[in-house]
């Protein structure tokens, strides 16, 4: 399980959306929470005059005692959970998956934008780069400026994207963890489409039989089926599956969409047999598009899910 919760922030109200997810989250992985103040080093130097270059050092002690009583602030906002706060001065991206790496079984949890004032950096590009700099698990909300970072989240469902891989399946337990503490339902879905050998025409692979989608459509529901029954044996108490065709990624990011307050818990990686999916590229798309929250959990740093045993 997770031990540590790693909270980037840039002083903006956007990127502080990502708050209640981590406060409604901590408790239930039993993770300490650090808060990462970050500022950028040319930002330091602009907010003073064009001489401060020879003075980063007073800069930099001026950014962290501004980030200090910042950070306090944040801090009074959780309640029965241990936190740990720090600032740093550098390029972000680099700085928050250096931070990531720095303890095992960290998680990034950061918004996907977040500008505004002096010394503020923007956070839609940055956490695109952590995304693809980070090996530890990420958990992604998109923000608005609307964002009411002292609220309470309410979640109620965990959509689980599937292929049939064992590393696709390797975030059940993750999944299970937290549907179990905060007695939220599990949405298995697996997508189906015509794979691109068939598609391509029959001089690259026999066609299809009329009844192929038919045929994986029962293959598919009955693995589903199978998972949701060993996860019951677990301890999850409620439980749906759903089986749709078309592109993975489309898929996920429409049921997502209608799906309110739900969390989307799902693998970078993951590809095996016919009718499986390429999971890099749609957890891509599903960050991107969904509009809920996206924990990712690396494929290959996760281990093998014991649910699956």
């Amino acid at each position: 399980m997770l031990k540590r919760i790693l909270v980037p922030l840039d002083g903006s109200t956007v990127a502080e959306g990502v708050l209640p997810y981590v406060r409604a989250l901590a408790p239930v992985l039993k993770a300490k929470v650090e808060l990462l103040k970050i500022g950028e080093r040319d930002a330091a130097v602009d907010i003073a005059n064009p001489m401060v270059g020879q003075y980063m050092d007073r800069v930099g002690a001026a950014l962290r005692s501004q980030s200090e009583d910042y950070l306090d602030g944040i801090k009074r906002t959780f309640k029965d959970v241990v936190i740990g706060h720090g600032t740093r001065i550098g390029k972000p991206a680099e700085i928050i998956a250096e931070e990531g790496d720095r303890e095992e079984d960290t998680l990034i949890a950061m918004s996907t934008h977040g500008r505004g004032g002096v010394g503020r950096w923007l956070m839609g590009s940055v956490t695109d780069k952590v995304i693809h700099l980070a090996t530890t698990p990420m958990l992604v909300v998109k923000s608005t400026d609307e964002a009411l970072p002292e609220s309470e989240t309410e979640l109620k469902t965990i959509i689980v994207p599937l292929d049939g891989s064992v590393l696709a399946e390797a975030v059940l337990p993750m999944a299970m963890a937290i549907a179990k503490a905060l007695k939220l339902e599990v949405l298995l879905i697996r997508s189906i489409s015509l794979p691109t050998t068939y598609a391509a025409g029959p001089e690259y692979a026999p066609w299809p039989t009329e009844n192929f989608t038919e045929e994986m459509e029962k293959q598919s529901t009955d693995a589903l089926d199978k998972t949701a029954a060993q996860l019951k044996l677990e301890g999850v108490e409620k439980i749906r599956i759903m089986v749709v065709t078309g592109p993975p990624a489309i898929q996920v990011v429409d049921i997502a969409k209608e799906t309110p307050n739900s969390l989307v818990i799902m693998s970078t990686h993951g590809r095996s047999g016919v009718g499986r999916f390429v999971l890099g590229s749609v957890a891509d798309r599903v960050v991107r598009h969904a509009g809920s929250p996206v924990l990712l959990m690396r494929a290959g740093v996760v281990a093998p899910t014991p649910v699956l045993a």
